[in-house]
């Protein structure tokens, strides 16, 4: 099918009116748009016939490209742009020119936002993680010595007996539960942060 200026006046007029650039580049929702357009446009068929959401894409792709290329040829010759009356298929033109320039901006500033986000995040997760093993290093230490043998001294010059001994040791196992459940909660942490870290990677990637 070959294109001419009245099936491209028609084909703004059906971008127009679905508002196809409130949708993100590339999104379904765009995409589902693009499909809607060309089943309007087959649905004037002394005009159209089978065009697909793939052609029309493509065609004001194309329309897009010429027209900036025509005002920046314009604006480089004369320093502005052409004060012409303006036709239909140009106000259509530079009206959708400019919705989907406004696009473009929403889509990378949204972008811009969530790399920072990301980042972020990742700053205060590793805070988190510093400060977590700072703790453990901490607790570690005190433990395997300092209380250790405090309690060893103190129970040695008590000369305790079978009951004591049974104290001092159930203190000693809870103590020593309590350092595994923080190693293995700092293990958990990590392995959140990590598995949330790739899924934002790849949403990015996708979109």
């Amino acid at each position: 099918m070959s294109w001419t200026e009245e099936k491209d006046i028609l084909l703004m007029r059906e971008m127009a009116a679905q508002g196809i650039f409130q949708f993100k580049s590339g999104s379904r929702e765009r995409g589902t748009v693009w499909q809607a357009i060309a089943k309007n446009l087959n649905g004037h068929k002394d005009v159209f016939h089978s065009v697909t959401s793939r052609g029309v894409r493509d065609r004001f792709t194309l329309i897009l490209r010429r027209y900036k290329a025509k005002n920046a040829e314009e604006l480089k010759s004369t320093g502005e742009g052409s004060e012409d009356e303006l036709s239909e298929y140009d106000l259509l033109l530079e009206e959708l020119t400019h919705l989907s320039e406004e696009s473009d901006k929403k889509a990378n500033a949204e972008a811009e936002s969530a790399k920072e986000k990301i980042s972020a995040e990742k700053e205060l997760a590793l805070d988190i993680r510093k400060r977590a093993m700072e703790t453990m290093g901490q607790t570690s230490k005190r433990t395997k010595s300092d209380e250790l043998q405090d309690d060893e001294i103190k129970e040695r010059k008590k000369r305790r007996t079978g009951g004591d001994t049974l104290a001092w040791l159930e203190k000693k196992a809870d103590r020593d539960l309590k350092y595994k459940e923080l190693q293995l909660e700092e293990q958990r942490k990590e392995r959140e942060f990590q598995q949330r870290e790739r899924k934002e990677q790849m949403e990015l990637i996708q979109k």
